[in-house]
């Protein structure tokens, strides 16, 4: 088979830069992306070839080391750029390139996405710069043991604590349990639902 695709591969006339830039939209994307690629795999912080001796408490402290050198080079991206926050898509583009699930996963791919499309604009102001800038990390508490996406049957309760001016969050039953997604509940300091 390999050699089958060597030969394929040898006697194309679509070259591999041009089908790239297709792919990825225009030269210039390309040219960033490759960078990105180059910072990520150059960099000894995101190296996984221990991982495997690793044991899961030891896993997701790695996990967690590499959050941190990740937000490290989103806040490279954010100065380089004069931005105070990267783009979703910037940020995705430099979270995969790291190509390894993370316990930020769901912080941005359903929790940012929820703050940014789904609240009030007075919501989006209190929050979105701070879920953009990893100063808070975000879980979707909305995944209960036995009502799944079923939004009207959700058991978990909320309630306001004055004093110290928060929530709590109860989820009194067996089925209300929450479902967190990997290392997520371990990491996440705020919830959506």
């Amino acid at each position: 088979m390999a050699d089958l695709l060597g030969y394929y591969r040898r006697n194309s006339n679509c070259r591999a830069e041009d089908l790239s830039m297709v792919l990825y939209g225009s030269e210039h994307r390309l040219r960033y992306l490759k960078e990105i690629w180059a910072r990520v795999e150059n960099d000894s912080g995101f190296d996984k070839s221990h991982r495997v001796h690793l044991n899961h408490s030891d896993r997701y402290i790695d996990a967690c080391r590499k959050i941190k050198r990740f937000t490290e080079i989103v806040d490279h991206y954010k100065n380089h750029y004069k931005k105070t926050h990267l783009e979703l898509d910037e940020l995705y583009d430099i979270y995969m390139a790291i190509d390894e699930n993370l316990p930020i996963d769901v912080h941005l791919s359903m929790f940012i996405p929820l703050v940014k499309y789904h609240t009030s604009p007075s919501q989006k102001e209190r929050w979105l710069d701070d879920a953009m800038n990893f100063r808070i990390i975000g879980a979707y508490a909305q995944t209960e043991m036995a009502h799944g996406s079923n939004i009207r049957g959700l058991e978990t309760v909320a309630v306001y604590d004055n004093e110290l001016q928060e929530f709590d969050l109860h989820s009194p039953t067996l089925s209300s349990c929450k479902w967190w997604p990997g290392g997520l509940g371990h990491t996440a300091n705020m919830a959506g639902m």
